[in-house]
């Protein structure tokens, strides 16, 4: 056991791999379905990016200092890039009709109306938080800001427990006083934010917990608890700052309870399966499927049927093999894309 944190320090973690891989396809998944309320999609929102904060914690590194390069780098760079590419492919995907909805722009409006529409609604929407062009990077401004703040918490905590004060309640100003509008992501920051810490100040004992012998039945125990814990609290959002249906703050405690529990869980049981290539080359590749999936997923949601589980099933599996391959070409060709 006393290897275990050197060892997260020198190599990849097959168990680390392996739940990211299951819960990226869980998130392409959902993005396919329809309907919140007559669907599994609520149990999968209620973790599926709580874990990813909570991994990335675990992965986060202390530089002794805030690393803006690299955050410049590894995110935003990134950020740019994918909404940049999504921002050019809309307007013409929607043209053509593989894109809806079809009342998004006025349909005869010339493409540099279109263009200029369209780059107009992006800054707002990054400036107060709503989705950008391409929505699921949302993810990566919510992680900048969770570095950020962890690597001051590392520094001084008083100050940082002051900065991270002045940001919840201006954060609480903008929800309530601008219709769930948030400035920079600066709430959904602050809603994942101990799932992040707790992943950075408690991974040692994260991965004693998950490498017990009965830490495979406690782990099973902790995802089944996810059903009623869900039925309770009903519909979570971290990308709308949604905690449930529960009074405030009950549901706050309960989406804290079912997310970290269900994320524990998954970890716990994946600990049990061997390294393997293909799961290591498909983890990798992160960053690029949950920037590329929303690509494929908006042409499945326009053309295809949004009900039919068996054929999600299997789409699911395809976009997902897909950004993984597409993953390799970037890294390959164009690293600086994908934050290499």
């Amino acid at each position: 056991m006393s290897n275990l944190v050197p060892q997260l320090k020198r190599e990849r973690l097959p168990y680390l791999d392996y739940a990211r891989v299951f819960v990226m396809y869980l998130v392409i998944f959902g993005h396919l379905l329809l309907n919140d309320d007559i669907t599994i999609r609520p149990y999968i929102y209620s973790f599926h990016m709580p874990f990813f904060f909570l991994v990335s914690g675990m992965l986060h590194k202390d530089r002794g200092g805030i690393a803006w390069k690299k955050y410049w780098k590894t995110l935003i760079v990134p950020f740019l890039l994918f909404n940049f590419l999504f921002f050019i492919l809309w307007p013409l995907c929607w043209k053509i009709g593989i894109w809806g909805p079809s009342n998004k722009f006025d349909s005869s409006s010339g493409f540099i109306s279109i263009y200029l529409s369209f780059f107009k609604q992006f800054l707002i929407n990054f400036l107060y938080g709503k989705a950008p062009a391409d929505g699921p990077t949302w993810f990566l401004v919510a992680l900048l800001w969770c570095k950020i703040l962890t690597d001051c918490l590392c520094r001084n905590r008083w100050r940082a427990i002051i900065l991270i004060t002045i940001l919840a309640v201006v954060g609480a100003i903008l929800l309530y006083g601008f219709n769930h509008r948030t400035f920079l992501r600066i709430n959904n920051a602050l809603m994942v934010l101990p799932f992040f810490y707790g992943g950075f100040k408690y991974k040692k004992q994260i991965q004693q917990w998950c490498s017990k012998r009965w830490a495979l039945i406690f782990g099973v125990v902790l995802l089944l608890l996810n059903i009623p814990w869900t039925l309770i609290n009903g519909k979570i959002s971290t990308d709308a700052v949604r905690f449930g249906q529960l009074v405030t703050p009950v549901c706050a405690l309960v989406f804290y309870l079912n997310a970290f529990s269900c994320s524990l869980g998954l970890l716990a049981i994946c600990m049990q399966f061997p390294a393997k290539k293909y799961v290591t080359i498909s983890a990798k590749a992160l960053i690029t499927i949950l920037c590329m999936q929303n690509f494929f997923c908006y042409t499945y949601r326009h053309l295809c049927d949004q009900t039919n589980i068996p054929l999600i099933t299997v789409t699911s599996a395809l976009i997902f093999i897909t950004c993984v391959l597409i993953h390799q070409l970037l890294e390959k060709y164009l690293p600086f894309t994908i934050g290499k």
